[in-house]
């Protein structure tokens, strides 16, 4: 066998094939060679990493299904300093098309592990790290609108859903879905003023 460490350049060094079947053309090659595949986690740089001053470095990607996230490395600015308590982060949730694939990338980015479990006529996947819950996953579906694409939605905890929901209406912003009550609280979906999208929940007591 000829193995080659180097290439000169100028000197045609791998191959691509582009199809519109990938699985199929993988299926082709690895009958008639006895070649092996792999899918690497996939994923697309947006931005940096960058350096924010003296407070940290983040990064901005996109997830091999679409969804854009960021990753903060602290500096002098760990993150954020109150969470579940009214006007507060809550929760991070990811709306995804291929729960499968969301899975794999995470846990090979991140090292995530993670659960899924039935609710009702539909599943939903926690994020793990340890034994610790840190975010949740559900598929896209009918209560998305059309066309919607995977995405992260943030939460922020509030003392009372509907309260919020009304104030937000004045300042300019609208509802997206009803209210709803879950087990863990009650909670919808808004935009602000300029069509930002997340979630209020008032948490129900533990």
């Amino acid at each position: 066998m000829a193995e080659m460490t180097s290439y000169d350049p100028g000197i045609p060094s791998w191959v691509d094939v582009s199809s519109r079947d990938l699985p199929a053309t993988v299926a082709f090659y690895t009958s008639l060679f006895g070649w092996d595949s792999f899918e690497p986690p996939g994923g697309t740089v947006l931005g940096g990493p960058f350096d924010v001053m003296g407070a940290g470095r983040m990064g901005v990607f996109m997830d091999d299904g679409g969804a854009v996230f960021s990753v903060w490395q602290p500096g002098d600015h760990k993150g954020a300093q109150v969470v579940n308590e009214p006007n507060s982060l809550s929760w991070n949730e990811l709306a995804s098309s291929d729960i499968e694939k969301s899975k794999t990338f995470y846990n090979k980015v991140f090292g995530w592990s993670s659960e899924t479990n039935s609710m009702g006529d539909m599943t939903y996947t926690e994020f793990k790290v340890g034994d610790r819950s840190i975010a949740g996953m559900m598929a896209l579906g009918p209560m998305h609108p059309p066309g919607t694409p995977p995405h992260w939605l943030v939460y922020f905890a509030v003392a009372d859903t509907d309260a919020t929901m009304g104030k937000a209406t004045e300042l300019g912003g609208k509802a997206l879905s009803p209210a709803v009550d879950i087990p863990i609280g009650r909670f919808a979906v808004m935009a602000d003023a300029r069509g930002v999208v997340f979630a209020v929940i008032a948490l129900a007591p533990s």
